[in-house]
Parts: C-alpha cells; sequence; structure tokens
C-alpha cells in the first residue's frame, strides 16, 4: 500500500513538474512572439529601414499603400510632422529616437532637403525611394490644388486660410510653408519659389547616393513598370501590375 501511495505521490510530482514546463514553454514563446513583432518585419530582409523621401504630392500615398500590402510597417505621420520646427532648426535628435521604433516612413520631415543624410548616417543600410512627378510644374499644380481643396474650398489658399487651418495644429501649414518654401504672405503659392525647392531636393538625393544604386530609387508611380522596379528594389515578390493611385487631387 505505501508502495502505491509512493507512486501515486511520484506520479503526481512528475504531472506537475511537466506542468510547470509546459507553462514556461508557453511564456517563453509568448515572449518570442512580441520579440519577433517588435522587429518590425526586419529579420528577412538584407537592409534596415525604408524611407519614402519624395516630397509631398509625389505619389507618396500610393507608395505607402503599395509597401503595406507587400508587408512592410508604416510609422504614423502625425509624430514626424510635429517635428517640423526641429526641422527647421536642424535638430534631428527626435526623429532619430523616432525611426527607431517603425520600419517605413514618409512625408514631413522625411520628404525635406537635409533630413536623409541624417538618416542614412543613423540607420545604415536603409532602402531610399525618390517618388518624383512628370516634371516640376505638374507636382506644383498638384500641391496648389490640393492645398485648396483641404483648406479654401477650392481656391488657391491665401496667408490667412493657412493660419487658421487646423491640420496637425492650427497654423501648421503656414508655418510649413514658411519653413520650407520661405512662403508667408508674399510669396505664398509663388511657383518659382516652389519649384527650385522641389528641384533642389531632388537633386541633392540623387547626388548624395549617385554611386550608391543600391540603396536609392527614383521613381514616377504614374510609370509603366515603376511597381515592379519598387518590388524589385526591396528584393520582394509583387502582388499586383501596378501602384494604386490614392490621394488624387486632380
Amino acid at each position: 500500500m505505501q508502495k502505491r501511495d509512493r507512486g501515486l505521490a511520484t506520479t503526481t510530482m512528475e504531472q506537475k513538474k511537466l506542468q510547470y514546463i509546459q507553462e514556461d514553454l508557453e511564456r517563453s514563446r509568448s515572449f518570442l512572439q512580441q520579440q519577433l513583432k517588435s522587429l518590425k518585419l526586419s529579420i528577412p530582409f538584407n537592409y534596415n529601414k525604408i524611407f519614402c523621401v519624395g516630397m509631398n504630392k509625389t505619389g507618396t500615398e500610393s507608395t505607402k499603400a503599395a509597401l503595406i500590402e507587400l508587408g512592410f510597417q508604416f510609422a504614423p505621420q502625425l509624430p514626424g510632422e510635429r517635428m517640423l520646427k526641429d526641422w527647421a532648426e536642424r535638430r534631428f535628435d527626435k526623429l532619430i529616437n523616432f525611426c527607431y521604433e517603425y520600419q517605413c516612413f514618409k512625408d514631413i520631415p522625411f520628404s525635406l532637403p537635409y533630413t536623409f543624410q541624417i538618416l542614412d548616417t543613423h540607420y545604415p543600410k536603409s532602402k531610399f525611394i525618390l517618388t518624383i512627378r512628370d516634371n516640376s510644374q505638374v507636382w506644383f499644380e498638384s500641391i496648389k490644388r490640393f492645398h485648396g481643396q483641404l483648406f479654401s474650398q477650392g481656391k488657391t489658399p491665401s496667408w490667412d486660410d493657412l493660419e487658421s487651418a487646423s491640420y496637425v495644429y492650427k497654423g501648421w501649414i503656414a508655418e510649413a510653408s514658411k519653413y520650407i518654401f520661405q512662403a508667408d504672405d508674399y510669396g505664398l503659392y509663388d511657383q518659382s519659389r516652389y519649384i527650385e525647392v522641389y528641384e533642389f531636393h531632388n537633386q541633392m538625393v540623387r547626388e548624395y547616393f549617385r554611386y550608391r544604386s543600391d540603396a536609392l530609387l527614383v521613381i514616377n508611380t504614374a510609370s509603366e513598370g515603376s511597381y515592379d522596379q519598387l518590388c524589385k528594389f526591396l528584393d520582394v515578390s509583387p502582388v499586383r501590375t501596378k501602384f494604386p493611385h490614392l490621394n488624387k487631387s486632380q
């Protein structure tokens, strides 16, 4: 009888020990899943981050949609836009820390001059995508029309319209016009001024990566074959034949 009791006790202890092992394995599995999730898909690829550095209204929304469909994860846009003044003062410490948490990025301040050089330094082996329009005139008309739709019922916005607009926070879009295009009540939507900034930025990006074609892709999302170029650049299999067309302002 005592042997039987000892046998039962041994079996119970072994069952409890097995239960503890199973619970520990489950905790370990859960922890590893969380760690893999936090890596934001960085493991399967031989590059670090993806920075979309084309200026606003160059197909950045379509690029984002295509990348998400391919399985990439984008950072929220608002925190970056709130760093506009930091960008104007060339202070990038917050931005560098922000980028650590995510995989893909677009629009302000990533779409502005000087940002990409800092990101390339702090996040080596990253990919940069410069989206462009058919020509500078097309881009200017698109951004002017888009702002009109957002801030002034379809008309070219005035400085007062921008100062009273509540995008990001009240007056943010007016600050953006001042910091990026040196435009206030004077020079607002001056075609030559805006196009000069647009072309300067594009030229800076191209020149910086001149001898590193593996790091930079220049594409017009409306062009035939541009989607396949993107997939080849990122070494992923395409899931469609061309870019989705989003955020259309014409």
